[in-house]
Formats: structure tokens, C-alpha cells, sequence
């Protein structure tokens, strides 16, 4: 027969809690890395309203590390699900790709004189002339009110 001290005390094999400790490290990893990735969302949201420079070297620094962050998600949660999503790493590269074609594209200006009347500018004159040139020239043109010819 077993003696109480044997049946309550046993001795646990640490073999048996090593994967699941293993897996609750990776998870607070994960936990932390999205906490990171959310502060930097954050952080380029209010830099959207105009409290910081948005220009774009941040923005390459901005997705590498938001990269860097949901790289490391991926990774930990691949490893705590032992990979049931395996269809996960490679849509986040398609979308890192994305990003990155989307911050290095340059626009490409069509071709106009240097010095345009406001008459000459249509509604989708504002990759040319400036959002507010474009509006001036559009109120001047559906209120029929007299705008100066350029500004």
C-alpha cells in the first residue's frame, strides 16, 4: 500500500510541465510583442494628426519594426499551436511585401507646363498643383465667382 506522503507529495516529472511552460513563455512573448506593434500604431496614428514628423524615413523605420514584430507573432504563435496555421507565415510576407512596394513607389506626375491658370486645372489636378489649388480652381469653376487667374 502507498503511504499518504507518496500519494500527496509526489514528485512531478519536469519533463512533462517543460513544453507547456515552454508555450506559456512564447505566449507572453507574443503578448508582448502585439502590445509593441499596437504602440506603434498608436504612435503613427497620432502622427497622422499632425503631433509629430511623418515623413518617410518614418515610415520605412515604422514597418520594418511593425515587421520585426509580427514576424516574432507568427513565429510564437506557430510554435504554441505547433503550426495549425500554416497558411500564416506566408501571408504575412505577401503583406510585409505589400507594405514595402507601397512605401518605396514614387507617384508618378503626369506632365504639365510649370506655370498653370487656374482655368486649366480639372478635379484631379491636385497631384500637380496641391489639394487646395485644385478645390480654389473647382469652387471658381461650379460658382462661376470671380478667383484671381493664379496664385
Amino acid at each position: 500500500m502507498l503511504g499518504a506522503d507518496r500519494i500527496f507529495h509526489r514528485r512531478r516529472d519536469q519533463r512533462s510541465i517543460e513544453p507547456l511552460r515552454a508555450k506559456i513563455e512564447r505566449f507572453q512573448r507574443l503578448l508582448d510583442r502585439n502590445n509593441r506593434a499596437l504602440e506603434m500604431m498608436a504612435e503613427a496614428g497620432e502622427s497622422l494628426g499632425g503631433d509629430l514628423l511623418f515623413d518617410s524615413q518614418y515610415l520605412r523605420r515604422l514597418a520594418t519594426e511593425l515587421s520585426q514584430c509580427v514576424q516574432g507573432i507568427v513565429a510564437d504563435l506557430d510554435f504554441i499551436t505547433e503550426g495549425s496555421y500554416k497558411g500564416l507565415p506566408e501571408a504575412a510576407a505577401r503583406i510585409e511585401a505589400e507594405v514595402a512596394a507601397a512605401i518605396e513607389s514614387r507617384p508618378v506626375l503626369r506632365e504639365v507646363p510649370y506655370v498653370l491658370w487656374l482655368d486649366q486645372i480639372d478635379r484631379d489636378g491636385d497631384d500637380v498643383v496641391g489639394e487646395k489649388m485644385a478645390r480654389l480652381a473647382d469652387v471658381g469653376r461650379r460658382l462661376a465667382c470671380c478667383i484671381p487667374d493664379g496664385l
